[in-house]
């Protein structure tokens, strides 16, 4: 008989290609939750927000003395926080730039940030070995400290109710935002953390930590045991790793390739990707729809590659 389905339309892969507005080595990177836009914090002490589709500037922010280190979007896409070596972090309105808030911590050298789904909490990995979770209007709400060296990596999960922190030695730490209290700790890794993330897979939620050297562990939140096999990188020591807002994939680049792995299904969702541009790689941050991996440069230019094997 005759096929008379309807044909399924032709779709070309996407091309890699750069953005570039600023002067200064790329410091950080972050996808909004709908992947269209991009923030990318720069040397230059600016920050640029791009429309992936449109491959053009929409924002373009200076509101830090020192250099952004950090950024993150809210759940909605509606705001951005940039922290920088100036000791205070800035939230603002991603459509008109407007202030919403700023908080001033006086840390001057973080090791990681990560914001709450509705960006009232704020969680900072201080140069104090420890873990600190503010209101986004200034109050301090805890302190959180390991044993296992300082926290070069926090999480929130999906619903803002858990924090996860990950250490220079290994220790994976699992807060309750609301009191403050650990939860529990995670064992099975014992070099330095430079990624955690949480995934809804597994029902009740996984908590997942990537070391410097590559090797990662998945854990059930809600019997802290593993689940699944461990992730390898294999692309040797990583210099980023950058999860996506969603919790579904996972980016991770060393000097010269990058790799994208698929959580739930515990896999590279494609072959490593050898960058190849000609400059040292900074910053790294993956697409919510696993189609995009962005890296930034030395010399303020920001790449997008497709991912291979997911078109």
């Amino acid at each position: 008989d005759e096929d008379r389905s309807p044909a399924r339309p032709e779709r070309e892969p996407p091309e890699a290609f750069a953005l570039s507005a600023q002067t200064g080595r790329i410091t950080a990177l972050a996808f909004d939750p709908s992947g269209r836009f991009l923030a990318g914090a720069s040397e230059d002490l600016s920050v640029i927000v791009w429309d992936v589709v449109e491959r053009r500037s929409v924002l373009a922010t200076t509101d830090h003395d020192q250099p952004v280190m950090e950024i993150a979007f809210s759940a909605d896409g509606s705001l951005l926080a940039t922290n920088g070596d100036d000791g205070k972090l800035v939230i603002v309105d991603r459509a008109t730039g407007r202030i919403a808030d700023v908080l001033r911590h006086g840390f001057t050298s973080l090791s990681a940030m990560a914001l709450g789904p509705e960006a009232e909490i704020i969680a900072l990995a201080c140069d104090d070995l420890t873990v600190r979770t503010y209101r986004r209007d200034g109050p301090e709400l805890h302190t959180h400290r390991g044993t296992t060296g300082a926290f070069g990596a926090v999480a929130f999960s999906a619903d803002g109710s858990l924090l996860g922190g990950g250490s220079e030695r290994g220790g994976v730490y699992l807060w309750d935002v609301v009191s403050g209290e650990l939860i529990t700790r995670f064992t099975g890794l014992r070099e330095n953390i430079i990624g955690l993330g949480f995934s809804a897979s597994g029902g009740g939620g996984q908590l997942i930590a990537i070391t410097q050297t590559g090797a990662g562990m998945v854990w059930a939140i809600e019997t802290d045991e593993e689940a699944g096999r461990p992730l390898a990188a294999g692309i040797g020591d990583l210099i980023a790793v950058s999860f996506d807002p969603t919790g579904r994939w996972l980016a991770c680049a060393s000097e010269d390739r990058i790799v994208v792995w698929d959580i739930a299904g515990h896999r590279p969702a494609g072959r490593p990707v050898r960058i190849g541009d000609g400059e040292t790689m900074c910053g790294l941050a993956v697409a919510p729809d696993g189609r995009w991996c962005a890296t930034g440069s030395a010399g303020g230019a920001i790449h997008l590659r497709p991912i291979p094997e997911r078109w």
